[in-house]
């Protein structure tokens, strides 16, 4: 991650991000904004979007997936908190209503999001960008790929959201990928 020092001191990180799914990459950013920050917001975005192979889990699908990884980071349950947001047709759109909910004088904000980034620079947000870690690896697409095509993807999610993935994830996402070749 790359970050200026002392620009957030008193400020509450805003990690914004789809995480579909969770993986260990996200994990890690959360555990380490976790020991930069007071506490922590974690943005889930497209709220709303159905099941398809790009947003094969729901947000609250989501939220139970960080809860369960961040569950034994120290101070998360008092320090982490959550909001959906919603996706817009208008990029700029979305952008206002982040800062209408959060003011950039109380968040810092961080994604993996070039454009995301850019949007939340010109509502005033101090920024910072995410260095995405083994991106190849860790990357949603292509861990979604390796679980619809039974692939090797156990190693590149939290162990805490194994089992749920085994026992549920999986169809939801061969079941989207299926839906999708269809279309």
């Amino acid at each position: 991650m790359r970050t200026r020092k002392n620009k957030g001191a008193g400020k509450t990180a805003l990690f914004v991000g789809r995480f579909q799914p969770f993986h260990l990459g996200h994990a890690r950013i959360a555990k380490n904004l976790l020991r930069r920050y007071p506490s922590l917001v974690i943005g889930i975005g497209s709220r709303r979007q159905k099941r398809t192979g790009q947003n094969p889990f729901s947000a609250q699908e989501r939220r139970m997936l960080i809860v369960k990884t961040l569950a034994k980071a120290e101070g998360a349950k008092k320090r982490v908190r959550f909001a959906y947001l919603e996706d817009y047709r208008k990029d700029e759109d979305w952008a206002k209503e982040v800062r209408r909910r959060f003011s950039p004088r109380q968040f810092v904000a961080y994604s993996g999001n070039g454009r995301v980034l850019r949007l939340l620079k010109d509502e005033g947000f101090d920024i910072h960008e995410i260095k995405l870690l083994e991106r190849g690896r860790w990357q949603g697409k292509m861990i979604r790929k390796r679980m619809a095509h039974a692939r090797e993807w156990k190693k590149d999610l939290p162990a805490e959201i194994r089992d749920w993935m085994e026992k549920k994830g999986l169809k939801i996402i061969r079941d989207c990928d299926r839906a999708k070749r269809m279309e």
